[in-house]
């Protein structure tokens, strides 16, 4: 077989199967799939809350929220243990701060971005999943940084007792 034959048969398995690519607000499927709409048949995991320029990488938020707030060593624990359908212990982490802001609404040349609301417009949609509170989320960083996912407002607790909400996160 030829090199010629081999890039014939790649230029064709490209276009029978294209690759995806994500969007800011698509759901994430335990099979690693993503859709702007909820898929009945599978299950969604998270939703995509960033993507990077080229779209070869960004990072999803889980559709399930902690139900009671943790300190910062609990919170990073409980996402380094946190799994689901189609992942395994150490997929999922604890949102850096800067994570957090793009998670949330933040202020980007005086404006604030509407990353909160869309991302729970995105989750209401989505069968058992939990919106993103209007609350102080927990970061990663040894004493506590967080950040107002609503307002876009950050943080530094100054403590590692100090509990915010958690939620975790994962990249594709």
């Amino acid at each position: 077989m030829t090199k010629q034959f081999f890039a014939c048969l790649l230029l064709a398995l490209a276009w029978v199967c294209p690759s995806q690519s994500a969007e800011v607000g698509d759901i994430y499927y335990h099979d690693k799939t993503f859709s702007n709409k909820v898929d009945p048949d599978k299950v969604p995991i998270g939703v995509v809350f960033w993507v990077a320029p080229d779209k070869n990488f960004g990072l999803i938020v889980s559709i399930e929220q902690l139900s009671t707030p943790l300190n910062s060593h609990d919170a990073k624990s409980y996402c380094a243990n946190f799994q689901t359908l189609g992942t395994k212990v150490g997929d999922w982490t604890l949102p850096r701060i800067d994570d957090l802001q793009k998670l949330g609404n933040s202020y980007k040349n005086g404006k604030l971005t509407n990353n909160f609301t869309t991302i729970n417009n995105v989750l209401k949609k989505v069968p058992l999943a939990s919106q993103l509170k209007a609350a102080n989320y927990i970061a990663y960083g040894v004493y506590g940084y967080w950040a107002h996912l609503s307002n876009g407002y950050v943080g530094y607790a100054g403590s590692t007792s100090a509990q915010y909400e958690v939620r975790c996160i994962t990249g594709f």
